[in-house]
């Protein structure tokens, strides 16, 4: 008979049992999708700014921080996309 490491026999005593809920999972998925959107708005108000700046006084000097803050902007702008098109919770 094989013998059985003592250190995966440490982790599996050790590895807590998990029971997930549905309002768990909904509460978690809730809170990601608030992050993403809080993330998104503070990179979208970076945005404003530096096109704000850029409108007034228009210069290469201004035209370069508001390429970067578009660019910044994108991903978490991207990564909320999902949120309005799927997973819709019906009652």
């Amino acid at each position: 008979m094989k013998q059985i490491p003592l250190t995966a026999i440490a982790l599996i005593v050790a590895t807590p049992v998990v029971s997930a809920t549905s309002e768990g999972v909904l509460q978690t998925y809730s809170n990601i999708a608030a992050a993403k959107y809080e993330e998104s708005l503070i990179t979208a108000q970076r945005l404003r700014d530096a096109v704000n700046a850029l409108s007034n006084t228009p210069s290469a000097e201004a035209l370069q921080p508001a390429r970067a803050a578009w660019l910044a902007a994108r991903v978490p702008y991207q990564q909320t996309e999902v949120y309005r098109l799927l997973n819709v919770v019906e009652n």
